[in-house]
């Protein structure tokens, strides 16, 4: 079994890099930019990736924490979008997800690991 403690701690790590890409960038520059909306879908793909490993582990007590407030379905779900529909993502839809949907989903994650952290004796 995987450690459940790293798939959320990967997944907060990727939300972090998709957000600071969307700070970068606006929808003109990405609907305009074949590359970023390449590191966008990676990223996606790599989030969904995780939630389903997660899944597949019957959500442990980490992943129970934060799961009222990320739609695991809908992570899974998207990432499938993306690897099967791969030539035909739509730079809006990628752009709505950035905007709405990663920075909840980052700071869920980030409260776990939070609480992870006061849970974990000191050495």
């Amino acid at each position: 079994m995987e450690d459940e403690t790293l798939l959320l701690f990967d997944m907060a790590s990727i939300c972090n890099r998709l957000l600071a890409i969307r700070d970068r960038i606006s929808l003109a520059v990405l609907e305009a930019d074949g590359d970023h909306v390449w590191m966008i879908s990676y990223g996606i793909l790599a989030l969904g990736g995780a939630a389903a490993r997660i899944e597949r582990a019957d959500r442990g007590y980490l992943a129970r924490t934060v799961s009222s407030t990320i739609p695991w379905s809908d992570v899974i779900g998207t990432r499938n979008i993306l690897a099967h529909g791969y030539d035909i993502v739509d730079p809006l839809t990628l752009w709505r997800f950035l905007e709405r949907d990663i920075p909840d989903m980052s700071q869920a994650l980030e409260t776990a690991l939070q609480a992870t952290r006061k849970d974990t004796p000191s050495p």
